[in-house]
């Protein structure tokens, strides 16, 4: 018997003697529970490990110009696009003024009236007084219109309402004198003769040649007005 409680001693003091070299690591009062709460901490330590180095990596892409590319907001845009808006903005296509239309009408007019187109004429001269109504030459050339195509009435109006706007325009009273001339009232054709020629002195030669007045170019009122 103490032989083998000799042995076992013996075998007793060689086991602790081998972990006895592992004390430090291993506690003596390790417990079961001890190793959960390690692997616990280990797990969150590779945790806030992983975390930091994607952070570390993200920080690099961004400042190596690798950063997604965000929305930029219309005021942030490049100054250049707004200047390009605004140049294309200012260019507007030049409008013809009202005088500038209005001569092209009358010129129009005029050819038609001179090659015998009475109604384009007319339509012309018409649009023409719709942008100045004061356009006295086509007022006149209107009444000429009206005159040519026997349209004595309608000449007589024109002339007489170019007179009440404008008193000293000697071609109206010229062409009264004419129209009178022609319908046997020669009264009041010598009477506009003479306000023409008191207004404008170059109608005296026009009345000597003028075919319109030669039922008056022998009355002694015509010779006064024009002289022999």
């Amino acid at each position: 018997m103490s032989y083998i409680n000799e042995a076992l001693k013996k075998a007793q003091a060689d086991r602790n003697s081998l972990y006895a070299r592992y004390r430090g690591i291993i506690s003596a009062d390790f417990t079961p529970g001890d190793r959960g709460r390690k692997r616990l901490v280990l797990g969150l330590t590779f945790i806030i490990v992983i975390l930091v180095a994607s952070t570390a990596f993200s920080l690099i892409a961004y400042y190596r110009g690798d950063a997604p590319m965000t929305a930029i907001h219309v005021a942030d845009s490049p100054a250049f696009h707004r200047s390009k808006v605004e140049s294309r903005q200012g260019v507007t296509t030049a409008t013809p003024s009202p005088s500038v239309v209005a001569e092209a009408y009358y010129e129009a007019a005029l050819r038609h009236q001179q090659a015998n187109k009475p109604v384009e004429a007319e339509m012309l001269y018409k649009k023409l007084l719709e942008l100045e109504p004061e356009h006295y030459n086509a007022m006149n050339n209107l009444g000429v219109l009206y005159m040519s195509q026997k349209m004595n009435h309608e000449a007589i109006e024109v002339f007489n309402h170019i007179i009440a706007l404008k008193g000293d325009f000697a071609d109206p009273y010229y062409n009264l004198a004419c129209l009178y001339a022609q319908t046997g009232n020669f009264p009041r054709s010598l009477w506009s003769l003479k306000v023409a020629v008191s207004i404008n002195k170059e109608f005296k030669d026009w009345a000597k040649e003028d075919k319109d007045l030669e039922k008056i170019r022998h009355t002694p009122e015509f010779k006064r007005i024009c002289g022999k």
